[in-house]
């Protein structure tokens, strides 16, 4: 990591930097839960949202092109810790239901997590008005949205399923 930001850009390539390497991390680390997971649905998401990870690492590069900088850095602590704790908390889940659940809600903060770094992107990117960098990265943002979203709707299934069926 540069010793300094002084400029929005330098900002905005060290949240580059960061979002590329946590994608590529991400990534590795989505294959290892498919094997964990229960729930098809939810291995059909964590299926779609690795896919997309490479995606988003191909829009990154291209918004690098743009500056004219290639990523160097990899400073992914935030998404390491993230990542880390998911497994710690899955080791300890007593069922696959509840397992399921708990990935699927540390994968919210995850996503979360990333969106807020990706809306900061976007927002130094319009500053500079880095127009073409600015539409790629509100791509990846509307991606990582749509994810989020994914993931309430499948947490709202499986838990109001399950309770549901363990009072019947």
């Amino acid at each position: 990591m540069k010793n300094t930001i002084n400029t929005l850009e330098d900002a905005l390539v060290l949240e580059l930097e960061n979002l590329y390497c946590s994608e590529r991390k991400l990534k590795g680390s989505l294959i290892k839960m498919l094997g964990i997971v229960q729930s098809e649905k939810l291995r059909n998401l964590l299926r779609r949202y690795a896919e997309s990870c490479e995606l988003k690492q191909s829009k990154i590069d291209r918004v690098f092109s743009y500056l004219n900088h290639e990523p160097i850095s990899c400073h992914t602590n935030v998404i390491d810790e993230l990542v880390e704790e998911t497994f710690v908390r899955l080791k300890f889940a007593q069922t696959h239901h509840v397992q399921d659940l708990l990935l699927i809600n540390c994968l919210q903060r995850i996503s979360a997590y990333k969106a807020c770094a990706y809306e900061a992107s976007v927002r130094y990117a319009e500053t500079l008005e880095l127009d073409t960098a600015t539409e790629l990265l509100e791509t990846i943002l509307r991606w990582e949205r749509r994810h989020e979203h994914e993931l309430k709707e499948l947490s709202l299934h499986e838990f109001t399923g399950k309770v549901e069926e363990a009072f019947s």
